[in-house]
């Protein structure tokens, strides 16, 4: 009896002390990014990086700031380098909830 329950308790234990698994579907918060597409390649030296998240989430786009208005959107331009950029687009909110992702895009100058 003693090592079914050990075999039951200490598994819980350990998503206990980890967390478990967390989601944006577990902590409320989602993070779209509609623009641009990962993998894209431009040939202008500035791309505008469009989303949607929770309303009022605070949002970086790689270090800049900015809030996602009453509709959870959001909207950033941000100047490119030629070659591969990545963007990394962070979400959170009060809760301290956090939704993330990254992108590639490539700048091709000249032609």
């Amino acid at each position: 009896m003693r090592k079914k329950l050990a075999l039951i308790i200490i598994p819980v234990l350990i998503l206990a002390l980890v967390g478990g698994c967390s989601s944006p579907a577990e902590t409320g918060l989602s993070l779209t990014v509609s623009q641009p597409v990962d993998g894209s390649v431009v040939t202008v030296g500035e791309v505008e990086v469009r989303g949607s998240t929770s309303p009022g989430a605070v949002v970086s786009v790689n270090g800049e700031i900015i809030v996602a208005d009453i509709q959870g959107t959001f909207a950033i331009t941000l100047p490119l380098e030629e070659g591969p950029n990545i963007i990394e687009i962070i979400a959170s909110d009060e809760e301290e909830n956090e939704a993330s992702t990254e992108l590639i895009v490539t700048l091709v100058k000249g032609g």
